[in-house]
């Protein structure tokens, strides 16, 4: 997963946790759902699947839905376990909207991306 990691964008991080929540309920997720629910473009949407598809973090057939990979799964589970908290923790800390605090919740994940399990173990 460190190859992955290290690659990760905010961005890349942002649409990994927006497949990730999409496809909880065992179905995969679609381009139009993962912009629909990031605000941004369908094209900007595939794009950055695409990415994720070739960083291995997720699967995706032509013209069907996409699917986080094993490997995509444990990057979201310990990514999710880091944003959340400390998006919470921003939000508290300097009253920002929603969006600003979850843009800066994952910028901060991918500058520490080498550092997550600490991470997760401070902010659990």
């Amino acid at each position: 997963m460190h190859n992955t990691e290290r690659n990760m964008t905010a961005a890349s991080i942002r649409y990994l946790l927006a497949v990730h929540a999409l496809c909880a309920q065992g179905q995969g997720a679609r381009c139009v759902d993962v912009a629909e629910r990031l605000g941004v473009t369908k094209p900007s949407a595939h794009a950055m699947i695409e990415s994720l598809c070739r960083m291995g973090l997720a699967q995706k057939k032509r013209y069907s839905s996409v699917y986080l990979t094993e490997e995509g799964e444990q990057a979201a589970r310990l990514y999710a376990s880091c944003c959340e908290p400390l998006y919470a923790r921003l939000q508290e800390a300097l009253g920002l909207d929603e969006e600003c605090c979850r843009s800066a919740a994952c910028a901060v994940l991918a500058q520490m991306s080498d550092r997550l399990p600490q991470l997760q173990q401070e902010l659990g």
